[in-house]
């Protein structure tokens, strides 16, 4: 690891450049793992740690908005934008934590009626996506989460190399604080789902799913049944308020 300074056109929109950057090398770290990093060397130094896929595009507002919805709400530990596909479609990455139906179903079965029904709840679908609600799980590719309070429940669980460890995060955190969807901040996410195009992919879909359910539970999940019903009706009172 070394450290040194960058010039400001190297950073994203909308961040500003620091006094110093950490820049790290450790290939095949995992996705998670190379995140804690990050998350144990600022605390105590930033408030927010951003979380973003490599295949994001945002506005230059978009970070220092999130920043300022965090700090007007204490009690929210995350917070993730409205995402849309490049052609301005919605992509519904605000969900019910899932079952082993869900995720075997549209991993194996895309198509099929079974899966369609089973993601207009799993996925929300019948929202109108348009209020900030508190969210179970965030398909984690733009998550903005609050340094000290993340580190508090550990971060990433590193077993999961790849895939799985937003869901885990996410409902960690739900836990014990709010989860927030922010609509009125969008971003566009290209979402290049390696997963589906590569066996070396599908294997780490499978092996991490498998890892989420015999640490949360295959077939009894008594948190995350109760989290999902507070979800569902949440939903239900925001359409009929819509």
């Amino acid at each position: 690891m070394r450290r040194r300074q960058l010039p400001q056109k190297a950073f994203p929109p909308g961040v500003r450049r620091s006094a110093d950057l950490l820049l790290l090398r450790e290939p095949e770290s995992g996705y998670g793992r190379a995140h804690n990093i990050a998350l144990r060397a600022s605390q105590g130094r930033a408030r927010y740690n951003l979380v973003m896929n490599t295949d994001i595009t945002y506005s230059p507002d978009v970070v220092t908005r999130l920043i300022d919805f965090m700090d007007a709400n204490p009690q929210a530990g995350l917070a993730s934008p409205k995402v849309l596909y490049p052609d301005g479609s919605l992509q519904h990455v605000c969900r019910l934590l899932p079952t082993p139906a869900n995720l075997f179903l549209r991993r194996f079965l895309p198509r099929s009626t079974w899966t369609q029904r089973a993601d207009a709840l799993y996925e929300l679908r019948r929202w109108d996506h348009e209020c900030v609600a508190n969210i179970p799980y965030f398909q984690g590719s733009f998550m903005m989460l609050r340094t000290p309070l993340c580190n508090r429940v550990g971060g990433f669980d590193e077993r999961f190399f790849l895939y799985g460890e937003d869901i885990d995060l996410t409902r960690r955190i739900h836990e014990i604080a709010e989860t927030l969807y922010v609509p009125d901040v969008r971003i566009t996410h290209q979402y290049r789902r390696f997963s589906n195009r590569s066996l070396l992919g599908t294997w780490y879909g499978i092996q991490n799913n498998c890892r989420y359910f015999n640490k949360w539970g295959w077939f009894f999940d008594a948190t995350g049944s109760g989290s999902i019903a507070r979800c569902s009706a949440r939903s239900r009172r925001i359409r009929d308020d819509a």
